[in-house]
């Protein structure tokens, strides 16, 4: 019978470190929300902005939230894609490989889900109303939510380049 816990150990160790880095983002993004609203004076926000600025600004940074959504998708995708494909170089490491290639995967992922929190602390902090900053702060959670690491598609990296690193007979290619 395998054991549950060596079973864990053996596949799931890799996502520690996508995990750690989804928390320090989400940690950095709620901090600074934290600091705008109780640290920051009033007198520190940029409020020369007239509100016809603050409307194309809050337009342009709307759209390209919206639209960074389905490019992350698409971007993380390829990328999954591609880790699946490229063969590694040494055999044995095929694990580390692997857990290299799925943290690079999730932390570009991650980073550019947190754009559209960046954009709505930027809109707060010039002056715009709160409610845009809580827009794109969810829209920025529901990207961190979404695209966290998950463990079905570490597991499908690992079994994919262990499948490719082990040697195969030259009996079955004839």
């Amino acid at each position: 019978m395998i054991n549950p816990l060596k079973q864990y150990k053996t596949y799931y160790a890799g996502l520690e470190r996508a995990w750690l880095s989804l928390t320090l983002l989400l940690i950095c993004l709620l901090s600074a929300v934290i600091y705008s609203f109780n640290v920051a004076s009033v007198a520190q926000y940029i409020t020369d902005w007239t509100e016809a600025q603050r409307l194309i600004l809050r337009t342009v940074f709307y759209g390209v939230s919206i639209i960074l959504l389905p490019i992350t998708n698409m971007l993380r995708y390829i990328q999954l894609r591609l880790n699946h494909t490229f063969a590694v170089k040494i055999p044995a490491e095929y694990y580390q490989v692997a857990q290299q290639r799925y943290f690079f995967t999730t932390l570009v992922s991650l980073c550019l889900v947190e754009i559209p929190g960046v954009f709505g602390l930027i809109l707060f902090r010039l002056g715009d109303a709160v409610n845009s900053l809580y827009i794109l702060l969810g829209l920025s959670l529901l990207g961190l939510y979404l695209y966290r690491p998950k463990k079905n598609e570490f597991t499908a990296l690992v079994q994919a380049l262990k499948a490719d690193a082990e040697p195969s007979n030259v009996l079955d290619n004839v």
